[in-house]
């Protein structure tokens, strides 16, 4: 992998530099390969040298699982971070599973944190112990560290949401309170399947969870807000989008979804499954 990396230099007592505009950049202008419009999705362009991220490379890693993105800027330069979880061997029929992450400047080249992984395994019989699903990472910035919220499985089959922060984006410490949000048991009058996406702004904790409110019902959209995740369970959920119409792509639900806040309109981009 090509290393890209971004370092600024700044004095203790004087900005040295200054910001005047921002600056619009081809993909195309910095990428090695070229964008091709996608067919009935007008404005979307996908890169031609897709899949940019296979394997890292790492031993631990042979195997990729859930994956999730996060993207910021350092002097309105685009800053790209990925977190995925790993395993030696696909046919291994205990997985030892980690998380490691990587960084970009394109988006397409990535290099692997030196330190990974900075994941502790939980132990056997936890209530997270026998895997991990549906990683989301988001920055706090009252708090200056990340936060994630994954999705936990038992060797007993209970399915919970736990919590993590990390200073660095590498080390990783659970919240002793987890779970923060169960699975395995409807929660007032909703049972949650996975989460989908994970922002905070401004110390407030929102999770978007495929839910729904039947037996025979497909995952609808809910929205959770809460001061901390732990808080989940009490917050009065609030259906943001329902599952599509019979014979629709996304009839049955939401498999995974992002959020993006572009020229003062937010914008919800969404994976969905039928029948």
């Amino acid at each position: 992998m090509r290393r890209t990396w971004l370092f600024l230099a700044m004095t203790a007592c004087a900005q040295e530099y200054d910001v005047t505009a921002h600056v619009d950049v081809d993909p195309e202008a910095v990428t090695e390969c070229d964008f091709d419009e996608v067919d009935g999705a007008p404005g979307f362009s996908a890169y031609s040298c897709n899949p940019v991220f296979t394997t890292s490379d790492e031993p631990w890693a042979g195997v990729l699982g859930s994956t999730t993105f996060l993207e910021s800027s350092v002097v309105q330069h685009p800053f790209y971070q990925i977190w995925y979880v790993g395993w030696p061997d696909a046919d291994a029929e205990d997985r030892d599973f980690q998380i490691g992450t990587a960084i970009s400047a394109d988006g397409t080249e990535w290099e692997a944190h030196g330190d990974n992984p900075g994941w502790d395994k939980a132990a056997a019989d936890a209530w997270d112990g026998d895997d991990i699903q549906n990683i989301k990472v988001a920055w706090d910035d009252r708090t200056q560290q990340y936060r994630m919220a994954y999705g936990g499985i038992s060797r007993d089959y209970f399915f919970g949401i736990g919590t993590a922060a990390s200073v660095d984006g590498v080390h990783w410490v659970r919240d002793p309170l987890n779970p923060a949000l169960s699975l395995s048991a409807a929660v007032g009058d909703i049972d949650y399947a996975w989460p989908v996406a994970y922002t905070i702004d401004d110390g407030q904790h929102t999770a978007l969870f495929a839910g729904t409110d039947s037996e025979e019902g497909a995952l609808d959209l809910y929205e959770l807000t809460a001061d901390d995740p732990v808080g989940w369970p009490l917050a009065e959920p609030r259906r943001i989008l329902e599952a599509g119409a019979p014979g629709a792509f996304d009839d049955e639900g939401f498999l995974d979804a992002a959020l993006v806040h572009h020229e003062g309109v937010d914008w919800l981009f969404y994976i969905g499954f039928g029948r």
